[in-house]
């Protein structure tokens, strides 16, 4: 039970981490998300994805390891993935491209399942128990 808690707090200590390096790369010239939202009335993650890839491109060698750690969180957060793949293939060229993607698309699913897993767990059970017609095999 206790190393069950332990990976638990492993497990959101890096993506606590992963987020506050994102947030790092790319707060430093994007507008303040809150004055945006103010502004438009609207939240546009896919503007948010284009500044993200100019920033990223002007990043030079650094701007791989911003592109896997932004599509890992893309992926955890359920964005599709589909102007990050494109973006990736305009920036770094077809081939590392391809290659920066996979790396991304394969952490980020791990790391979707590792939250669906232990983070969301309990949660998601408690869910499941509310259902009447859910079979019991899968609530337990």
């Amino acid at each position: 039970m206790q190393n069950s808690t332990q990976s638990r707090i492993k497990i959101a200590h890096l993506l606590k981490y992963s987020i506050a390096i994102a947030i790092f790369y790319f707060s430093s010239e994007l507008p303040a998300i809150a004055q945006e939202i103010a502004g438009n009335k609207t939240i546009n993650p896919q503007q948010w994805l284009q500044e993200a890839l100019v920033q990223i491109q002007n990043l030079g060698f650094t701007g791989a390891i911003a592109f896997i750690l932004l599509y890992i969180i893309a992926t955890v957060a359920f964005i599709p993935g589909t102007f990050l793949t494109l973006g990736a293939g305009v920036i770094f060229g077809v081939v590392l491209g391809s290659v920066y993607v996979f790396i991304g698309a394969t952490l980020g699913a791990t790391a979707a399942f590792l939250v669906g897993r232990y983070l969301a767990r309990g949660w998601i059970a408690k869910k499941l128990r509310a259902i009447k017609d859910f079979p019991r095999s899968i609530k337990q």
